[in-house]
Order: structure tokens, then C-alpha cells, then sequence
């Protein structure tokens, strides 16, 4: 049985815990914390995700393959924040 998993953000790049095939629900910002919410199988091994944020404007680094799981910004929308996910 599958169950949605609430993962935070805290640092400019991140790599996660989860339940190997976690699918990216959603990516928010919630009480001034971003957020990542999957669907996971727990009885499924773990395994670690790495993720960057960028801010708009900000240089992009190449030197890894970088899908794009979401963009999420503050309430006033003065912090803006592109999630990618990294592939190695």
C-alpha cells in the first residue's frame, strides 16, 4: 500500500531518503519551508535523491543531467525557488 510522504528542503542541494519509485507529487512552500510531497511504497528498500535549488536568475550548474520537478515561490511571491532533481 502506498502512502504520500512529506520530504523538507533545507539546503541549496539536498540529497533525500525515500522508498525506491517515489513519485514528485508536489512542490510548495509552507509556512516559509519548501516541501516536496511523494507517493511512496514503504515496503519498498530506500534509497537517496539528490536535489537543487535554484533562484530565477541564478546560474545553472551543467555538469549533471538536471530534470526540473517543480518551481514554488512565498506567499508574495518574492522568494522564488526551481527544484531539480539530479541524475548522476
Amino acid at each position: 500500500m502506498k502512502q504520500i510522504m512529506k520530504h523538507e528542503i533545507t539546503a541549496d542541494t539536498q540529497s533525500i531518503s525515500m522508498h525506491k519509485g517515489a513519485e514528485i507529487l508536489a512542490i510548495r512552500t509552507h509556512s516559509s519551508k519548501t516541501y516536496i510531497w511523494t507517493l511512496e511504497d514503504p515496503s519498498m528498500a530506500r534509497e537517496f535523491r539528490t536535489f537543487r535549488v535554484y533562484r530565477t536568475g541564478q546560474q545553472i550548474d551543467g555538469e549533471h543531467v538536471q530534470r526540473h520537478r517543480g518551481t514554488t515561490s512565498d506567499l508574495n511571491g518574492n522568494a522564488v525557488r526551481h527544484v531539480f532533481e539530479v541524475e548522476f
